[in-house]
């Protein structure tokens, strides 16, 4: 549902597969925060062909600590809950909120 301009974050976006895709397939800019962000590093340096550097940032970053407010117009959160946990799970979806563009989608 990524739209031409749009802002596109993947948190917690594990081998980074929504992140590629998105650069990939339909060509947004991704960001994606892990905590361990080196494999889908690897990954968009190593490509040539479909274009993903400069496309693709994947850092290392607890999602509390993402500054601004309305960043993206698209948040994806695939396997999380049981990283936030269910005490935690309200700051989490404030902080995505917080996020989120006006009209955007989570």
């Amino acid at each position: 549902m990524l739209q031409p301009g749009e802002r596109f974050l993947d948190v917690g976006c594990g081998w980074g597969a929504l992140v590629l895709r998105a650069a990939k397939e339909i060509r947004r800019p991704g960001h994606g925060r892990h905590a361990q962000p080196k494999p889908v590093r690897i990954r968009v340096a190593a490509d040539s062909e479909e274009g993903l550097q400069g496309r693709c940032e994947v850092h290392l970053q607890d999602y509390r600590d993402y500054p601004g407010e309305g960043v993206f117009d698209k948040i994806a959160s695939v396997g999380m809950f049981e990283h936030v946990g269910l005490r935690h799970l309200k700051v989490y979806f404030t902080k995505i909120r917080t996020l989120l563009a006006e009209g955007g989608w989570s």
